[in-house]
């Protein structure tokens, strides 16, 4: 695709492209839709379980393309239960519980790939891996980041540099925020309590503000 991956663009390019915060809301806002289409438009139902940087792909308009589906799981709405299913996907986007689950239910499975967006929604905010790979410790950027935002660390501690640059002082900040504690609600470590990819959507769309 024409602007190569999310990952490419956020981590790899040098020197690192501008992203301003209309294109990132917009990228944030298309994989959402995109995901919600695979939850609830699609029959059988389908749960990617490896949403990540690396399988967003970016159009010539910065349009994300999810991508990947090697790993993809088709849902049974006719059953209850998920029965054996293994865990898969990428450390740092594999949501907490996976490490107990043998058996888990159409609810819960979805909320797998709401963990990982919310992962993704946080990089696209800091601009930093999920995993740190210049780190001592294995602390990734969901607890780096709520460790931050549960003390009231200033905003321009978490968010990329160049975001703080071109919003400090205007109302878009508050979007921003806004956004960030929509990423932190889909990565609590109760997936019951995370939001839905439906909710998901209405929650960036209601954090616009112009």
């Amino acid at each position: 695709m024409q602007n190569g991956s999310l990952h490419d663009v956020l981590h790899e390019i040098s020197p690192r492209p501008v992203l301003n915060w209309d294109v990132r809301y917009k990228i944030a806002l298309g994989i959402a839709h995109g995901i919600e289409y695979l939850h609830y438009d699609c029959s059988p139902t389908i749960v990617h379980r490896d949403i990540k940087p690396k399988n967003i792909l970016l159009d010539s308009d910065m349009e994300p393309h999810t991508s990947d589906f090697n790993i993809a799981k088709l849902i049974d709405h006719s059953s209850a239960s998920v029965h054996s299913i293994s865990v898969m996907g990428t450390v740092g986007y594999i949501p907490p519980e996976t490490a107990f689950t043998a058996t888990t239910t159409m609810a819960k499975i979805k909320k797998w790939d709401v963990y990982s967006f919310g992962v993704v929604l946080l990089e696209l905010i800091t601009r930093k891996q999920a995993l740190d790979p210049s780190s001592s410790d294995d602390t990734g950027i969901t607890k780096w980041v709520s460790s931050r935002w549960s003390s009231k660390e200033a905003m321009e501690d978490i968010v990329d540099p160049s975001l703080i640059d071109e919003l400090m002082f205007t109302a878009a900040m508050e979007e921003v925020k806004k956004v960030m504690s929509v990423a932190l609600q889909c990565t609590l470590k109760d997936p019951f309590e995370r939001p839905t990819m439906r909710g998901v959507v209405k929650l960036l769309e209601d954090a616009r503000t112009f």
